[in-house]
């Protein structure tokens, strides 16, 4: 468990339940994080890497269909802290129809909000058709915006 040295604070996001801490350290790259679903006809993988150094974010989510039958109606669902990031095109995305073999990249853009510097993990699920439970899911860590005064 890490204590922050800038607020003396620890915290969990109250949506997925993910640890988040205030830092004063920005972190420039982060390493792609992965969830593969084995499924009827095939296998889905997800993959989330981010882009940016802050406070725009550009979070590239990749879903790739690697078995022989295609995949329809795929749901997209993108969680972050509210009080941390703003989802400016909304949590939801749509992927009508992934062929075998195929992959689609998503682009979810967010915008730092917190007056001060910190970071969070931002949640990721993948929903099927008619599905409750996510088929996939991925946490994508975001770091601690490069801040420039001007």
């Amino acid at each position: 468990m890490h204590t922050c040295a800038y607020t003396r604070t620890h915290h969990k996001c109250n949506i997925c339940t993910t640890p988040y801490t205030h830092s004063t350290t920005p972190h420039a790259l982060t390493p792609p994080q992965a969830s593969v679903s084995h499924g009827q006809g095939g296998t889905l993988s997800l993959l989330t890497t981010l882009a940016g150094l802050g406070p725009l974010f550009s979070l590239r989510v990749t879903l790739q269909n690697k078995g022989r039958a295609p995949v329809h109606d795929l749901t997209i669902l993108t969680m972050a802290p509210g009080d941390i990031y703003q989802l400016p095109q909304g949590p939801l995305r749509m992927v009508p129809l992934l062929l075998p073999l195929g992959s689609t990249t998503v682009e979810v853009p967010l915008v730092f909000l917190a007056s001060e510097p910190c970071s969070a993990d931002v949640c990721v699920y993948v929903f099927g058709e008619g599905k409750g439970a996510p088929m996939l899911s991925a946490h994508a860590f975001v770091p601690v915006p490069l801040m420039v005064d001007v």
